[in-house]
């Protein structure tokens, strides 16, 4: 996601696509995780973490990445639970 001053955050999106012909709920869940910060607040958060993508829609969703020190092991896998498994890789790269 790229570099971040200490103490400051950055977003970026992605987007869910539901090329179905019905609405689609999905949840976004943590599968690993890299280095965490010391005062137990997240380093990635998801925007919305779960919802329904309506039917030839795409929902956008926000990545947080906001860590409490310096370090080069910030990474999360995420699986999206749709009807189908998918993994992403979100990193700091």
């Amino acid at each position: 996601m790229g570099g971040v001053v200490h103490g400051e955050y950055i977003e970026k999106t992605f987007k869910i696509c539901n090329k179905k012909n019905f609405p689609l709920n999905f949840r976004l869940i943590s599968q690993a995780e890299g280095v965490q910060n010391r005062k137990g607040k997240k380093v990635f958060s998801y925007v919305p973490a779960e919802g329904i993508v309506e039917a030839n829609k795409e929902k956008e969703i926000r990545v947080i990445f906001s860590p409490d020190r310096i370090s080069e092991k910030f990474y999360e896998l995420v699986r999206n639970f749709f009807r189908q498994e998918r993994s992403y890789i979100v990193n700091r790269c």
